[in-house]
Order: C-alpha cells, then sequence, then structure tokens
C-alpha cells in the first residue's frame, strides 16, 4: 500500500501523516521549525527521492534565482512547524526521519505540522539516519536492527529503564526520572521487615532524580554499536528520597565451613517407574526399580577430563554421566514400593560400606546383565576399576523421579509420560518427594535423606571448621531519608557572591549561559577555588597539637619545647611535622573545591 497517496484520487481513506527528511534544523526564530520534504509520494519518481536533501537544495537555489520565495520566508514550502509544545519538542538534525501531518491533507499549504526524530535504536540517538530511523514503520522492513541492548551485561543501565521517566541527551547524557535498575526488592530486607506485596509499588518506587553525563564509554569503533559499555566514572548528579531511613550494623557470626573441597569418585542415581504408582497404599507389585552407578569423569595424567570437587555436586547438575561412563545398572521389575525402597537403600549402605561381594549378588528378579560396557567384574576387579575411589561418593534420584521431586518441566512431563496428566501432577510430585525423602544413608555422624553426598565410610558430612564473618544487619525506619550525591573527577562549588580570594586570588567569572569550558575549568577556575577540609582528618590533627601543647616541656625557660612531652604516649614534634607535610593530600580534598 502507498502510505502517501496521490491526495488526487478518490480513495476514501485520507491519511494525514506522512513521512519526510529534515533538510535544514537552522531556525533563524529558534522556534523549533525545520525544513523538510516528504520523500515518499506518487508524485516522485519510482515513489522515492533518490536524494530528498539535494533535491530540496536545487529547487530552493531556483527559487532564489528566480526571487519566488526565500529560504525561512513565507511562502517557503518547505518549513514546518512543531505538533509538540516547545519545551519539549525535539528537533530533528538535517537527514533524519520525521512524520509530517497535515490538518487538511488535500491542502498542504496551511497547518504543516512534524514530529520527530524517528530514531531507530537508542545508541542512535546522536543521528540517525533516516532510512534507519524508519525501522520500526512499514516503510522499513528493509532496515536489520542491531543486536539489542538487552542481550548485554555491560549495557545495564547506559539507557534509561522504560519504567522509568527520562529525557535523553544527543550526546551520552540524560536525566532519569526514577531508579528502576537499582531498586531493591522487599526479599532484600530482614523478614521481619519486609513489606507486604500489596505495599510493594509504595515501597520500591523511589522518588529520584539522576542527571548524567558521560554515561557510556566513546568507543569510535565498538563491537557491536547498539551495545556500548556502561562508564565507570559517569560524572552524575544524584538526587533520591527513600520512605525509611536505613540504619546498617554490623554483627560478627561464626559458621561452619567445610575443612576442605574432596574430589567426587562415584555418582549413584535411582529411579522408580511408573511414577504415578508411588504412594504409600499401593501394595501391588507393579513397580520397575532401577540403580545407576556411574565412574565421574577424572583427570588422569596427561589427561584433560573434568574434575568433580564436592562444591560442585547438586541434586541437578550435569556430570557428563552416560552409557559410557556406567559401571553398573541393575533393574529389578514387578515390585511393591517397599521392596523398592528396600532395593535402593540396601544398595547405597553397602556401596558406602564397601561390600563388593554383596553388591555383586544379583537381586531376585533382575531383568538384565548389571554390568555393561565393562563387562562381569570381581570384587578385586571393582576396586581396580575405580581405582581404589568409592568415596566421596554423590546419590540422587534418577532423571524422572528428580524432576518430580523438583516439580520442573511440568509440561514435558504430562505430554511425554503417559501416567500424568495435569490433574495428576501436583498429587504424584507430591507422593514422589515422601518416597525420595525415605531414602536414607546412614553415616555416624549423620543421615541423608533423598540425595547428597557421602564423605567416608563411616561419616557422610564433609569435616568442617569455624570461621568468623562480619555480616551487615540492615534496619529500616521513619522518618524518610533523602540524598544528594554529585560524582565527578572534580566538583566545584561556586557563588557568584564569593568569586574572589581562592586559591592563587582573582576574580572567577561564572557568566556564561552555556556551561564553562573545559580550558577555563582547568586554566581559571581551578587555579581560584580553594580545597575542600575533610572535616574528621583536620580533627585528628587538631588532637593531636592539642595534645603536644598540652603535654609538651621546655628544658629552661625561653627554649624551644622538647620533642617529646611530659609522658612517652603524648605526640611528639616529629609527628606533627610529619602530619604537616601531608595536610594538603590527607586534610584537604584537592578534588572537591569551593571558591
Amino acid at each position: 500500500m502507498n502510505l502517501n497517496p496521490d491526495r488526487g484520487n478518490s480513495l476514501d481513506f485520507h491519511p494525514i501523516v506522512f513521512f519526510g527528511v529534515c533538510v535544514d534544523n537552522k531556525d533563524p526564530l529558534l522556534a523549533g521549525r525545520i525544513r523538510a520534504v516528504e520523500d515518499l509520494s506518487a508524485s516522485a519518481e519510482g515513489g522515492k527521492l533518490t536524494d530528498p536533501i539535494g533535491s530540496v537544495k536545487k529547487e530552493t537555489k531556483r527559487a532564489i534565482q528566480e526571487g519566488s520565495w526565500k529560504p525561512w520566508g513565507e511562502n517557503d514550502p518547505f518549513v514546518y512547524s512543531p505538533f509538540l509544545p516547545g519545551p519539549v519538542n525535539i528537533i530533528p538534525k538535517q537527514g533524519e526521519a520525521v512524520k509530517f501531518i497535515y490538518y487538511n491533507p488535500n491542502n498542504t499549504t496551511e497547518n504543516r505540522e512534524y514530529i520527530g526524530p524517528l530514531i531507530s535504536q537508542p545508541h542512535r540517538i546522536f543521528k540517525d539516519e533516516y532510512r534507519n530511523g524508519r525501522l520500526h514503520t512499514s516503510v522499513g522492513t528493509t532496515i536489520k536492527a542491531l543486536p539489542q541492548v538487552i542481550d548485554s551485561t555491560d549495557s545495564v543501565g547506559v539507557f534509561p529503564n522504560p519504567d522509568d521517566v527520562a529525557i535523553v541527551g544527543r550526546k551520552n547524557t540524560d536525566i532519569v526520572l526514577g531508579m528502576s535498575y537499582k531498586l531493591p526488592q522487599p526479599e532484600d530486607r530482614p523478614k521481619e521487615q519486609q513489606v507486604d506485596e500489596k505495599q510493594r509499588s509504595i515501597a520500591v518506587d523511589y522518588p529520584q532524580v539522576l542527571i548524567r553525563s558521560g554515561k557510556f564509554i566513546e568507543d569510535p569503533k565498538p563491537q557491536i554499536a547498539s551495545q556500548p559499555a556502561a562508564n565507570p566514572k559517569m560524572t552524575f548528579l544524584q538526587l533520591s528520597t527513600f520512605p525509611e531511613t536505613l540504619t546498617i550494623t554490623e554483627k560478627e557470626v561464626t559458621k561452619e565451613v567445610p575443612s576442605e573441597d574432596p574430589m567426587v569418585y562415584q555418582l549413584i542415581e535411582y529411579d522408580i517407574t511408573p511414577p504415578n504408582e508411588i504412594n504409600d497404599t499401593n501394595n501391588n507389585a507393579n513397580l520397575t526399580c532401577s540403580i545407576s552407578w556411574y565412574l565421574l569423569p577424572f583427570t588422569s595424567e596427561g589427561g584433560s577430563q573434568k574434575v568433580y570437587k564436592a562444591s560442585d555436586m547438586s541434586i541437578d547438575g550435569s556430570y557428563g554421566n552416560n552409557a559410557t561412563t556406567q559401571l553398573m545398572g541393575i533393574k529389578v521389575p514387578n515390585q511393591t514400593l517397599t521392596q523398592c525402597k528396600d532395593i535402593i537403600k540396601q544398595f547405597l549402605q553397602q556401596y558406602k560400606d564397601q561390600r563388593w561381594s554383596r553388591i555383586l549378588q544379583p537381586i531376585p528378579g533382575e531383568a538384565t546383565p548389571r554390568f555393561n560396557t565393562f563387562g562381569s567384574l570381581t570384587p578385586d576387579g571393582i576396586e581396580e576399576k575405580i581405582g581404589g575411589n568409592a568415596v566421596p561418593f554423590y546419590f540422587r534420584p534418577g532423571n524422572l523421579l528428580r524432576n518430580l521431586f523438583l516439580r520442573k518441566n511440568q509440561t514435558q512431563i504430562v505430554s511425554t509420560v503417559p501416567q500424568i496428566t495435569q490433574a495428576t501432577y501436583d498429587d504424584v510430585c507430591k507422593n514422589v518427594s515422601a518416597f525420595v525423602n525415605q531414602i536414607t544413608v546412614q553415616g555416624s555422624d549423620a543421615t541423608r535423606k533423598g540425595y547428597g553426598l557421602v564423605f567416608t565410610s563411616d561419616k557422610v558430612a564433609i569435616p568442617t571448621t569455624e570461621e568468623k564473618e562480619i555480616i551487615k544487619i540492615p534496619k529500616y525506619q521513619k522518618p524518610q531519608e533523602g540524598y544528594m550525591v554529585a560524582g565527578a573527577e572534580r566538583i566545584l562549588l561556586m557563588s557568584h557572591k564569593e568569586s574572589s580570594g581562592g586559591a592563587s586570588g582573582g576574580t572567577i567569572n561564572l557568566a556564561g549561559n552555556y556551561g564553562i569550558s573545559q580550558f577555563q575549568l582547568s586554566d581559571d577556575v581551578m587555579k581560584k577555588t580553594s580545597p575542600m577540609v575533610r572535616g574528621d582528618k583536620l580533627k585528628e590533627f587538631l588532637q593531636e597539637m592539642m595534645d603536644f601543647v598540652g603535654s609538651h616541656t621546655h628544658s629552661c625557660p625561653g627554649m624551644a619545647p622538647d620533642k617529646n612531652g611530659t609522658n612517652s604516649q603524648a605526640t611528639d614534634k616529629d609527628k606533627i611535622f610529619a602530619m604537616l607535610e601531608q595536610f594538603d593530600s590527607v586534610v584537604c580534598n584537592q578534588n572537591i573545591r569551593i571558591n
């Protein structure tokens, strides 16, 4: 469909919005007007102007020569006024896409307004060529977007969060009204101070004004243009008001930490099918019990296989267990739930005790040979195969039981396991969870239920040691708490009434409605301002001086004071002079200055 149809046609549909290109934005009245042209119309060659800017320049030159009209004059056919009010209007740059609005599309000489510019992606805010600007329109189908900003963790916070209101500048600046990227969630608070979900919006949507300059690193050749890296040293002014005052105290706690992180050599998984028949009321011998014993990959001399430590193991981790690493596979059909439980518990306990002869004995009713690719083994053969490393080992439910125990992949389980439906899923999960918790391994120190690490043939828990840790305890309470924060390499606080008497004296010229240049800041302002004083460091210096004054002695009347005072703990002169030498850097902050 032609979006800019010939206005003389007989269509009932009469659009009032048309695509165009900004040609000039230097309005001599500074009223926000632009000179622009439609580049898509039935009257244009092939429906499109190949060079809209060039065509306007040619027509303008011809008009000047003929004296028919002047650029920006009353009869200039290319002048458009802003549709939005001046304070919120953004004036497009030359070559950027705009949308034209005609109050009467059959008379385009009156009430010609524009809205724009069209910016395809946030990193193109500085200037977006008009073809790219139409990316999200029906005439921008041939334009390909660069990778999404959200795909890069380096770009988080560079551009305003959609939940906030923001005014974005052309060049690496913005004003953000909100703090959606920095909101603490209710769960971040202590349990006794957590906020009710109904009050969540009140609790987390804190008022904030954030003015930023240099928010991302300006890389002339970034790897991905749409994902600029956040500048950790941006210049900013932050005004925040929090509904409650936050006080943070520190507390020393003692916690148990593993004294070692041993390698785990074996993985044992157990399963029962069908899972829908797992319930305490089922006394039928209609269950199949399975046990799989895997050799975990380990690094042999000169090898590159993965080493698994105790800290790597979890109930849902992936450890490369497959048919090639399976040492033993047991499958016993036609069992009751009680029999299945006994088979699994006995195997785990016998393994922990390393009773290989007992493990090698077949279980009555076993359906298949249990030795897989390794062939039949003897107790000595098992020891040789595992290299004498039976423990530590990790045990857990097999894939199907594990997903039901963890309540994962509901849709997939319902679609692939015929015995389970949406209606029965919750009950099956509940029964599986109860069964898994009945599978235990008993040690002299503790009992493992369902899954976990077994450290030695005697103990299931890894030895621990006590470790001291400092934790922070937040406390929220009324009244509100407001912050005004400024961050930059140098912070200058200056008054028009105090424009002289700086570090080197002289008047500082603060006149300049469009900011102070970097040259003036460095060459003039820095030299004529004084450093701010760190109050705590000044207090320390004064305390040392008063200590010396109050404790010093003179060897003789009229003589200079002795180096040391009346006691060995008193401040001596050398310390005072040493502190004085560091005064400009320790007591004074040279980068926060006033006039």
